[in-house]
């Protein structure tokens, strides 16, 4: 018996482990399968077998093609050649917003739409191979001085749609660049084909393709001491073997099943006031500050539970704020920290408040370093050390804007809000720092582990050891960047701006893997997700609010293991339905999320936003009027808790004890007086049965 006794219990102790071990299961959700229907090729020739129409650009000496037949197929060469000094002029495109340069050279092809119904999405292929010279292929940021952009609309406008812009092409290598039309970039554009009452404002069937070798904003902008374009000398050659369009009329199952919020309160009426951070605090409860911009510019912290019921709200600031937008929160156990820019006589400072649980100041701080500091970001580690990342102004000639630098800054301060170092990560000046942020270069994160603080620069990231030296900087184009309390960090990044692929970087500033995200809809039909916003949960899960805008435009939370597994993924939002969202396009934005010990998931979200894309530009802040609280769908994350391992410690020191007593002991033992009996041996009592 007491063989059977040592050996459940020994079985006990391995499942209890293997069920801890559970963030080896993959939990992926099933692929959509959409039974497309598409239309086939549209454009007349493809692989450019005879030389098709190209187009310059008004007033383009620079720019200019050449054609090579090659028996089945054909390569157009666009050629842009530029000499010092020569600016190419940009202009702003009316009703539409972003400035588009008039020199050029574009491959032009028509085709005639067939179908009396708009598109779900298109598919536009293309393959093109680089080549420069001179200063395109010298200089480090070269390939960042021109682009590949594609165009579309009805033949004959003085300008098309821009619907693509392929930046960071190197020279000497040839890409094959394909992406969709977003669903309602498809509409827009195909709508005047439809005959349909109240569609025939601009009829048209016909329609024109545009693939072209274009200059970038970057090439006319101040930069390093000069403008590009009055020091360059060199050629850009952009050589198309193949540019295709086809389009998926129809799609199944476009409507996914959505999971409801549990919770659903409505902050406030006004786009101008409401919430722009949330942070988890305790078990089933989270922290959210509050502002009101427009309006009494007052700022609020309060408390609530997961079912938003409202434990407390304070005014952490006795003066109202016009730098509300820009105030940092941050929970680490019951400590919760604010950050943000204070005014002063003579500068901008960095107000740093602590306060407990109930929202009670336990002490504050001010940092100076230079005229104006603006927080970007921060984080406390466990002994309560704190870690922010500032962006400062350095004026040299006050009231000349043009005379300042811009210095991105990472302070180190001790549990009690005590500067003991900083250290200048990047240092620009004014016209440096405009085209940097104009071209979205910007930092994306902070976040710090065992002593040591990561950062997420522009094109690069960096480890900092706990004396603020550098330990390593590894260069990498990303777009977001997430810490992990638990070690390491993540990145995502687009591919040509449309495949969406996360990564796990270990603490030594290696990628242990990256992953593509998309929807699968048959016949090569992929939906590639924007993110909205993610950050690591208490489960050690990676949580990811993501927005496929192709084929199905939804917004869904998705759940990722450390091992890169999908664990589970929830469509909250069905951005196709008008009726809920309005004939304007008005959808919801993502502010900020945060994710409780209780496993539910807490978004504040701005109900009408006009944005085309998610908005990650840590500069720009917008409070969110509604707070929506769900409950990802699939297992709960299980994980080991300090409490469960010293629960199972003891358990497995008593069988340690049990058996060592029946094996070791058990021998030594002097056998107990007992009255004589037969002895039965059990194991071979059931071998005797068997053999019956």
């Amino acid at each position: 018996m007491r063989k059977i006794t040592v050996i459940m219990m020994l079985i006990f102790v391995v499942t209890f482990f293997i069920v801890c071990d559970a963030t080896k299961v993959d939990a992926s959700f099933t692929p959509a399968q959409g039974n497309p229907q598409e239309s086939g090729e549209l454009l007349p020739d493809p692989y450019l077998l005879t030389e098709p129409e190209i187009e310059i650009g008004y007033d383009s000496p620079e720019f200019s093609y050449d054609y090579l037949a090659q028996g089945e197929h054909g390569e157009v060469t666009l050629i842009w050649e530029h000499s010092a000094g020569h600016q190419p002029y940009f202009w702003s495109i009316p009703y539409v917003g972003y400035v588009e340069c008039r020199e050029f050279a574009r491959l032009k092809q028509e085709f005639t739409w067939e179908y009396n119904q708009t598109p779900v999405t298109l598919r536009i292929s293309a393959s093109v191979q680089i080549t420069c010279s001179g200063d395109f292929t010298l200089q480090d940021n070269g390939d960042e001085m021109y682009a590949i952009y594609f165009w579309i609309g009805p033949p004959g406008y003085s300008y098309a749609g821009r619907i693509k812009t392929v930046t960071g092409l190197k020279g000497g290598q040839t890409y094959d660049i394909q992406f969709l039309l977003t669903s309602s970039e498809a509409k827009q554009y195909f709508v005047g084909s439809i005959e349909e009452e109240g569609f025939q404002i601009y009829p048209h069937d016909n329609y024109a393709m545009f693939m072209g070798l274009i200059p970038t904003e970057r090439f006319v902008a101040y930069y390093g001491g000069s403008t590009p374009f009055d020091v360059y000398e060199g050629v850009v050659n952009a050589t198309i073997s193949h540019f295709s369009i086809e389009a998926l009329l129809k799609v199944d199952d476009l409507t996914p099943e959505l999971i409801s919020p549990k919770f659903n309160t409505t902050i406030s009426g006004s786009i101008y006031n409401g919430i722009t951070r949330l942070e988890p605090l305790g078990e089933n409860s989270f922290v959210h500050l509050s502002f009101d911009y427009f309006f009494s510019q007052e700022v609020t912290l309060g408390c609530m539970t997961s079912n938003h019921t409202s434990i407390w709200n304070v005014t952490p600031y006795q003066e109202v704020s016009t730098y509300g937008l820009y105030i940092i929160v941050k929970v680490v156990g019951d400590g919760i920290f604010l950050c943000s820019p204070q005014s002063s006589p003579e500068s901008v400072n960095l107000f740093l408040l602590k306060l407990d649980s109930n929202g009670q100041e336990i002490w504050n701080s001010s940092i100076h370093l230079y005229d104006m500091e603006i927080p970007l970001f921060m984080d406390v580690d466990a002994s309560g050390t704190i870690y922010i990342l500032s962006l400062s102004i350095k004026y040299f000639n006050p009231g000349v804007v043009n005379s300042s630098r811009i210095v991105y800054s990472l302070i180190k301060l001790d549990s009690m809000g005590y500067k003991l170092w900083d250290r200048t990560l990047l240092n620009l000046s004014y016209f440096e720092y405009v085209f940097s942020v104009y071209s979205v270069k910007y930092p994306k994160g902070l976040g710090c582990y065992n002593g040591e603080v990561y950062i997420g620069m522009p094109d690069s990231v960096q480890r900092y050891d706990a004396n603020g030296n550098e330990v390593w900087s590894i260069e990498e184009e990303y777009e977001a960047f997430a810490p992990d309390p638990f070690g390491g960090f993540y990145t995502c990044s687009y591919v040509f701006d449309e495949e969406f692929r996360l990564s796990r970087w270990t603490t030594e500033g290696t990628i242990s893997w990256t992953k593509s995200f998309s929807i699968d809809y048959g016949y090569d039909w992929q939906d590639f997700p924007r993110l909205d916003r993610f950050e690591v949960g208490h489960d050690q899960l990676l949580y990811l609010v993501l927005e496929y805008r192709h084929v199905n435009h939804v917004m869904t939370i998705n759940r990722v293991t450390r091992s890169g597994q999908i664990y589970s993924q929830d469509s909250i939002f069905n951005l196709n339905d008008t009726e809920a969202y309005g004939p304007y396009y008005l959808k919801p934005l993502v502010a900020d999320v945060a994710v409780t010990r209780d496993g539910l998931v807490h978004l504040a979200v701005m109900n009408e936003s006009t944005y085309l894309y998610p908005v990650m530009d840590p500069f720009y802040v917008l409070p969110a009027n509604i707070l929506l609280t769900f409950e990802p769908s699939g297992p709960t994350f299980f994980t080991v808790s300090p409490e469960a391992m010293i629960i199972t410690g003891v358990a497995t020191l008593m069988f340690a004890g049990i058996a060592w007593d029946h094996f070791a002991r058990g021998r030594t033992r002097p056998e107990e007086i007992l009255p004589q009996q037969e002895e039965i041996d059990p194991w071979k009592l059931l071998m005797e049965e068997r053999e019956d």
